[in-house]
């Protein structure tokens, strides 16, 4: 009889360890990261620590091919590829801060693009959700396929990038405010504003009271013997401040030490919620910073190395903080760069300025002597997009589509122009070219439909708008796309490099076939590895 006993105790124990590991995670854990690159990533691979970056890429799926399908991709956008798997035309994300037109047809900036009058804001002025979010995320299947039970929190230095992490259904979402330095929040989510994030901008813990005595200098000495660094007349002992001001808290947002703020705060999270405590999978969605900071003279600085360094030091103790909470066993994590990256133009490698007001004044004159006196030309913004008088044109009962097309023509002469589309042309094209074309969906996705210009260009790689935001001493930024990494470490993971190209579109495809669930839109499976 025991001969029987013990080999069908043996079976359904078996049994029980393959239901664990086949089973789905008790918490999903996305680490996007700005302006990851994958060079660098390997170019420091050998001298990091064993228990951060370094742990994640020996034993989770390293995808090191990854590409932004943009052209000229922002942050913003980025973080919406990801979190949706499809551009603006499908998630209506295009800018942290797009052009609309008012009633009366003036164009403007919006202070964001989640702004909603409708909510309030928590320790901030801002008024923001996410109901512009026009395609679900990650975290939206996720609360779906539990229907309604999953705990989500979201984290980000910047509010767009906290609020596409959270999706619609978001128990917390929580960013930084560009004017106090507070952790906000917006009376959109659930959890309001919990004592424990109200704690971190508390007396003297708050950011802001701690910028005018934090000083970010060198972590680790080991990074800089790098080739990029050999050289003369770099300063490997740099020290950088912050002023108690609205600059102060972008430049300390766009440093290294962010890192650790977030770190900080999502620790909160895991202490204080019931996240990751039961069978049910929570998700937590965090935006990590990986780019130069904003005095940057050259492409790779000692500061951008700290800047690794310490992404690294952050990630270790995310990880640490994930085996107090559910367990490493019990936890998916995905860490994925955004697949932008900011390249530096000196002013030695400038060969032109396009001077935007010049180009409004001359189109006005050129549709002038073809349709008569008026102000025909409202608007001509630094991301390449020239917005038409459409009260005027309505009122001369003239056709949208024959003056979209005679200032495209016109425009197509300028010097340093290298492309021109109408908005008529995108609009009619849309549905027809394939998303590999990626001209084509960079200018689709420069803004959703309704509040895109009527005529789109851009400019030569060495030429810049003369009222370029980021345009500086030293020289222009401009954010490029850049070939960046995914890992995906799952429970009782195997290990797997993958060097097959990969869309961004497609990582949210990848993590929902890992979770069982439906992805957000209809992205391509890559190659997997065993789950």
């Amino acid at each position: 009889m025991n001969k029987l006993i013990v080999p069908i105790i043996a079976l359904l124990a078996m049994c029980q360890t393959q239901q664990v590991e086949a089973g789905i995670p008790r918490l999903v854990v996305l680490l996007s990261v700005d302006e990851l690159r994958s060079d660098l990533l390997d170019e420091i691979f050998p001298l990091l620590p064993e228990d951060g970056l370094k742990r994640l890429l020996e034993e989770g799926q390293v995808y090191n091919n990854v590409n932004n399908p943009l052209l000229s991709p922002n942050s913003t956008a980025s973080q919406a590829l990801l979190h949706t798997g499809t551009t603006a035309l499908g998630n209506g994300i295009a800018t942290r801060r797009p052009f609309v037109r008012a009633s009366d047809g003036k164009v403007s900036a919006h202070n964001s693009v989640f702004h909603d009058e409708q909510y309030i804001g928590y320790a901030t002025s801002s008024r923001l959700s996410p109901k512009r979010l026009s395609a679900p995320t990650i975290a939206d299947k996720l609360w779906q396929a539990s229907k309604g039970e999953s705990l989500i929190y979201s984290l980000a230095p910047n509010a767009e990038e906290a609020i596409i992490g959270g999706g619609q259904h978001a128990d917390g979402v929580f960013w930084i405010d560009d004017y106090n330095g507070k952790w906000v929040s917006s009376t959109y989510y659930k959890d309001g504003y919990p004592p424990y994030i109200y704690r971190l901008n508390d007396g003297e813990n708050g950011i802001y009271q701690r910028l005018k005595s934090t000083i970010w200098s060198p972590a680790y000495g080991q990074l800089y013997k790098l080739p990029y660094l050999l050289r003369k007349g770099v300063n490997q002992n740099f020290k950088h401040s912050f002023s108690q001001n609205g600059e102060g808290i972008t430049k300390f947002k766009q440093s290294a030490l962010i890192n650790e703020e977030l770190s900080k705060a999502v620790d909160l999270i895991f202490a204080n919620t019931e996240i990751g405590k039961d069978e049910i999978p929570d998700l937590v969605s965090l935006n990590l910073f990986a780019g130069n900071h904003a005095d940057a003279d050259q492409d790779v600085t000692p500061e951008l190395l700290d800047t690794y360094y310490r992404l690294d030091r952050a990630v270790a103790s995310i990880l640490k903080q994930i085996e107090i909470c559910s367990g490493l066993s019990q936890t998916l994590i995905a860490l994925v760069g955004n697949g932008m990256g900011r390249e530096l133009y000196t002013q030695d490698d400038i060969i032109g300025y396009f001077h935007n007001d010049r180009c409004k004044a001359l189109m006005n004159v050129f549709i002038m002597a073809q349709y008569g006196q008026g102000n025909w030309i409202e608007e001509v913004t630094n991301d390449g997009q020239i917005f038409l008088n459409r009260k005027l044109i309505e009122s001369q009962k003239l056709d949208l589509r024959e003056v979209q097309q005679k200032a495209a023509g016109f425009l197509q002469d300028f010097s340093g122009v290298q492309y021109v589309v109408t908005d008529y042309e995108l609009r009619q094209r849309a549905t027809l070219e394939s998303r590999e074309n990626a001209l084509f969906q960079s200018c689709l996705n420069r803004a959703i439909h309704k509040e895109r210009g009527d005529v789109v260009f851009d400019l030569l790689p060495n030429w810049a708008f003369i009222r370029a935001e980021h345009l500086t001493d030293s020289g222009l930024y401009k954010q490029n796309a850049i070939q960046t990494t995914f890992i995906v470490r799952y429970p009782n993971p195997k290990s797997a490099k993958i060097t097959t190209p990969l869309d961004i579109r497609d990582v949210s495809a990848t993590i929902c076939h890992i979770l069982r669930i439906r992805p957000p839109t209809s992205g391509r499976l890559p190659a997997l590895g065993s789950h």
